[in-house]
């Protein structure tokens, strides 16, 4: 449906391009440090593998951003730039951040970056000019793709890094959980067991309302959900198919 409107791709693509050059790219150039084989080998490594894991032939610059709380992002649809807050990357085993770069690389992979960029122009930047040319229900389809999206990007994340296990622990410390918190008794069981309560797919009606009710705005999915997700697409026979391929 997004696709079938006139010029849209066109006009948000030069938009984000446009700010990308003038904003973003230069804030990030400007603030934020640049992964080389020098400045982060750890980092510079684990992103090689996930670019051949996933087999993409270009590279895509990777930038250290100060920041306390765990958050990855990939800015830009011409020229992608991924960003990783560095506690993501102090706190995150090895294996895990390989799940973290592979999700990014998938959003660019599974061509997710202009509608993406759509969204967080509608949760960053909402104006006049932005409700008058989306309707309502072109907002709630562009967030229930977003969050589709990030199902996708989770998958390319799972393939990357190559095991369930590390994708939901990655998905635990995301929901809060510091690597050294004395409170917190590692148990993925009770993870997991806490992401299947919440599947949608068998919820009652009511619980399916009270979803879309709680959910309809948001551009990712619950955590729990993920994880469930992630849960189940790694026991698919295509899941094992394609990770034969890699590994």
């Amino acid at each position: 449906m997004i696709k079938r409107l006139p010029l849209l791709d066109t006009i948000v693509q030069a938009y984000i391009n446009f700010w990308m050059k003038m904003n973003v790219k230069v804030a990030i150039h400007g603030n934020d440090m640049l992964v080389t084989p020098e400045t982060f080998p750890r980092v510079h490594r684990l992103k090689q593998k996930a670019l051949q894991r996933l087999n993409l032939p270009q590279d895509y610059p990777v930038y250290m951003h100060l920041e306390w709380d765990y958050d990855a992002y990939v800015v830009g649809v011409d020229h992608p730039v991924i960003v990783l807050n560095s506690y993501l990357v102090q706190d995150f085993t090895d294996d895990e951040l390989l799940f973290v770069l592979g999700h990014e690389m998938g959003h660019i992979k599974s061509g997710h970056i202009l509608y993406y960029q759509m969204v967080k122009m509608i949760v960053n930047r909402a104006s006049r000019f932005t409700h008058a040319l989306l309707t309502a229900g072109m907002q709630l389809a562009l967030f229930e793709w977003a969050r589709k999206s990030e199902l996708t990007a989770d998958r390319a994340g799972l393939l990357v890094c190559g095991d369930t296990g590390v994708a939901c622990s990655a998905m635990a410390k995301l929901m809060g959980v510091a690597t050294d918190a004395k409170y917190f008794t590692p148990s993925m069981e009770s993870i997991i067991e806490q992401a299947e309560g919440l599947d949608m797919a068998d919820a009652q009606w009511n619980s399916k309302i009270i979803y879309f009710i709680a959910t309809s705005l948001m551009s990712h999915p619950w955590l729990s959900l993920r994880i469930n997700e992630i849960q189940k697409w790694g026991q698919t026979e295509q899941y094992h198919d394609v990770s034969k391929l890699i590994f």
